[in-house]
């Protein structure tokens, strides 16, 4: 049942008060018009949106001026905005409900930050819960779907979702608020729709109570999924590696492969990124070669060796280039910085450290550029006289994925120098004919 001290119990549990300002989104149907009065009986600095779809004809215009009338009445903001939805979902190959949603909430969080609203609100309800829940166990999301809609996400609240649609109606009725039916729901051409029309009409006639089963049930799988959550946390920092400023992570294979489910472990660490289960468990089946790629969007998983490497292509540049102007200069790249100075002689403490180079100084021309590996690229390996392909040279020295990524090649008048930190070109080495020595450094950060 519903009650003004109910409702303002919600927004405490939301951390919303009196100084909140809160934006109400308000189509004109029972749930939203009932929200918008609550808010206004609970004295919260409020303003109202309406989107106008365009998608019912004269309905829609009837729609936007109930809501309209009654914000003008309640002394609340009104703010409105029409959309061609229909021209939208075919320009993008979206439905009509995956373009209408993302309209409106791409509005929604521009008027937020335009005025400065600290919440927005929406009017979902315990029967929209049950429907998503169903929604989802026909497309297979997982537990992460079992928990539904949540109360809160970033700024959105629903401080109505465990409500019925029955007790918004009474609630409607007693306070004599007007609203406005969606014809449209009645029909069953959406998926929500036939969910809401034909399946729980029929899960009802096996248990009169099924919506507050499935609403327990759902209460049940967040918890789960919680814990879950916390032991995948523990995984995580037993098996991966954050590369590099976490422009890329390494996941050890053979450590995630000793717990039990590990293609669900991985699917976990990697479907915030859009990999898919199917993805997760090929990736790590025997005898997947080591090279195999595995693309979401933007991202690639690749397995390498007894690895996985996750990383945004996006982010990691293949074009990326930059420049040493002068002899005392440096430059920055995505995985660290260059050094360059003259020096007089060799630092013993530098023998051993590939992140170091010394060359002549006389064999080099100005600027020192500086780029990523391309096909085809070759240079004299140290202590050779025949030029090789760098892609070999990686090969042959085990260098794999993370630290290619990680692999710069400085060029001197076109011809490759250093393969940083690695190796340099024998052609630029330092002989008994050498003067003048430059130091070149690779600092990682």
């Amino acid at each position: 049942m519903i009650t003004l001290e109910t409702f303002v119990a919600s927004l405490d549990r939301l951390g919303i008060n009196k100084n909140s300002r809160v934006l109400i989104a308000v189509s004109g149907g029972v749930d939203s018009m009932s929200l918008m009065h609550l808010f206004h009986a609970a004295n919260i600095p409020s303003a109202v949106a309406h989107c106008n779809f365009n998608l019912r004809g004269n309905d829609s215009d009837a729609d936007e001026k109930l809501v309209k009338d009654t914000a003008e009445r309640l002394a609340l903001e009104f703010n409105r905005k029409g959309f061609q939805t229909d021209s939208f979902a075919k320009d993008n190959g979206v439905s009509i409900q995956m373009a209408a949603r993302k309209l409106r909430y791409d509005w929604f969080h521009e008027l937020s930050k335009a005025h400065q609203y600290d919440f927005i609100a929406t009017a979902h309800h315990a029967d929209d819960q049950v429907e998503t829940i169903l929604l989802n166990l026909t497309k297979g999301t997982g537990i992460a779907g079992m928990h539904g809609i949540a109360e809160s996400a970033g700024k959105i609240i629903r401080p109505l979702i465990h409500l019925s649609r029955k007790e918004i109606i009474h609630f409607a009725q007693e306070q004599r608020i007007a609203w406005r039916e969606d014809a449209s729901n009645h029909e069953s051409d959406y998926e929500r729709n036939f969910i809401r029309n034909e399946v729980i009409p029929m899960l009802r006639s096996i248990n009169p109570s099924v919506t507050d089963a499935i609403i327990k049930h759902s209460t049940i799988m967040a918890r789960y999924e919680n814990l879950l959550d916390h032991f995948i946390h523990e995984v995580e920092n037993q098996i991966c590696r954050f590369e590099q400023m976490g422009v890329f992570k390494t996941i050890d294979i053979e450590k995630l492969t000793s717990y039990p489910e590990p293609a669900t472990i991985l699917f976990h660490l990697v479907r915030n990124i859009g990999m898919t289960y199917q993805q997760c468990e090929n990736a790590i089946k025997p005898g997947v070669t080591s090279g195999a790629v595995f693309e979401s969007g933007t991202w690639n998983m690749i397995k390498d060796r007894n690895q996985l490497v996750v990383f945004d292509k996006e982010t990691i540049n293949d074009e990326e280039e930059a420049e040493i102007t002068f002899q005392d200069g440096n430059a920055s790249v995505l995985f660290g910085s260059f050094n360059s100075s003259i020096v007089e002689k060799i630092d013993e403490a530098d023998f051993h450290n590939p992140a170091v180079a010394y060359l002549d100084a006389s064999k080099i021309q100005w600027p020192i550029s500086i780029r990523r590996l391309k096909t085809g690229d070759r240079f004299h390996p140290l202590g050779m006289k025949q030029s090789k392909l760098i892609s070999d040279f990686l090969i042959d020295n085990k260098i794999g994925t993370p630290r290619k990524m990680a692999t710069y090649i400085l060029f001197s008048d076109g011809n490759p120098i250093w393969i940083a930190p690695l190796r340099i070109d024998d052609r630029f080495k330092i002989d008994e004919n050498t003067r003048s020595i430059i130091r070149l450094s690779f600092t990682s950060p």
